[in-house]
């Protein structure tokens, strides 16, 4: 098998690569004609075994698990680290096996100690021993039970320039789970040429980043991860302004969060011609009447995790429920929406109470046309809508209604 793959190479344009088992053909250095490479590894002590790579004619790129500091270790170059083909390029990185908290680097701390030692209790709920580190050695100290490792991570930041990459092509960048601050990866990125850009880190990563420039940007996917367990963030709300800062050009974009704490819509959006929207943050529905009236050209929004607003006492009839509608703002949230996908299936949330949600927004939104709903929840929505389509001062607003669809 290792004579017909060998033996083969010089044919090949596409190659993937699992779990480094290229090395047992004996290849020092991949060809230099390949022009797909992806490679996916165990983990990040499987990297060091790949074979060297060619940067020049790589049109795409994709690396699974690899280390923060080997990133650019593997590929050949004379001087500088040029891909001068490259147009894609997807990482993902290795995370420790001890997750870091929101707030911290691998780098904040190493060793965790206390002048004697103590039981305590740790992030995670777990009670664990420390010894001071400056007074008593934790070789062979009989005292230490546990210990307290965060596995270290060089930062990005101790590439030299020679190391550092140049992507003169690079049309779209995807990063995974990255460890590191995005500020400055970025800064060997030619933002300004991107077509997309995909991004998720923990929320601590984003500090300092500042999504401009990028003149050419037209799909976005910016996501974080973050443990905290705060009921506000002001971490998370100025993340939330970072994405909503985008430029007008961008077309799709898609905003994941992973807070257990309610955040805040900014109160203003550059990214106005945004025409498909997928939101998954704990925002809202009450926010969403000032976003919407910003993105003038949005043609379909998907939301999950969003909060629910509680219905008013006086809602439980129709006539109730038309009356409070007829009460509130006239003005079309949105004239250009055609599909949209709420989040059903939220954690304590009644019938009614996602019936009165829902309804209070696209009873607004006259331009829309297909709302996408599992099917077991389709049936009781139309059963509440009904009666509202009797009531003459509620038809104009939800006439449209009408003509909704269902889907799975």
């Amino acid at each position: 098998m290792s004579a017909y793959v060998a033996e083969r190479l010089g044919k090949l344009r596409r190659m993937f690569l699992k779990f480094a088992y290229l090395p047992a053909f004996g290849v020092k250095t991949l060809p230099a004609h390949i022009t797909h490479l992806t490679l996916s590894v165990h983990g990040a002590y499987e990297f060091i075994d790949i074979p060297r790579i060619m940067t020049s004619s790589l049109v795409s790129l994709t690396l699974s698990a690899i280390p923060l500091n080997f990133v650019w270790d593997k590929f050949t170059h004379g001087g500088v680290l040029e891909f001068n083909e490259l147009r894609s390029l997807d990482l993902t990185f290795h995370v420790p096996y001890r997750s870091i908290p929101s707030g911290k680097t691998e780098d904040d701390l190493m060793w965790e100690r206390y002048n004697k030692e103590s039981t305590e209790v740790d992030e995670d709920g777990n009670k664990v021993s420390y010894v001071d580190s400056k007074t008593d050695n934790y070789k062979g100290n009989h005292k230490l039970k546990t210990i307290s490792v965060k596995e270290h991570t060089p930062k990005y930041t101790v590439l030299k320039e020679g190391k550092r990459p140049r992507f003169p092509k690079l049309r779209h960048l995807q990063l995974n789970l990255y460890p590191g601050r995005l500020r400055e990866f970025l800064r060997d990125i030619p933002l300004g040429q991107l077509l997309t850009l995909h991004i998720s880190a923990d929320l601590v990563a984003y500090k300092g980043v500042r999504l401009v420039g990028l003149d050419s940007l037209q799909s976005s996917n910016i996501c974080y991860y973050s443990e905290s367990k705060l009921r506000e963030s002001p971490h998370a709300n100025r993340f939330l302004a970072k994405v909503f800062a985008q430029p007008p050009h961008v077309r799709r974009l898609t905003v994941g969060t992973s807070s257990k704490c309610r955040l805040r819509l900014p109160p203003t959006v550059a990214c106005t011609g945004i025409r498909r929207l997928k939101l998954t943050a704990q925002v809202s529905y009450a926010d969403l009447p000032a976003l919407l009236r910003q993105l003038p050209v949005l043609e379909y929004l998907y939301l999950q995790r969003t909060l629910f607003v509680e219905p008013p006492p006086l809602t439980h009839t129709p006539e109730e429920m038309a009356r409070h509608f007829l009460a509130m703002d006239p003005r079309p949230v949105s004239t250009s929406l055609v599909k949209f996908a709420p989040d059903v299936l939220c954690r304590n949330a009644t019938d009614e109470v996602v019936f009165y949600n829902i309804f209070m927004l696209i009873g607004r939104v006259p331009s829309l046309r297909v709302m996408k709903m599992f099917s077991f929840y389709s049936t009781h929505f139309l059963r509440e809508l009904l009666p509202l389509l009797k009531i003459p001062e509620l038809l104009k607003f939800i006439r449209h209604l009408a003509a909704l669809e269902f889907k799975e």
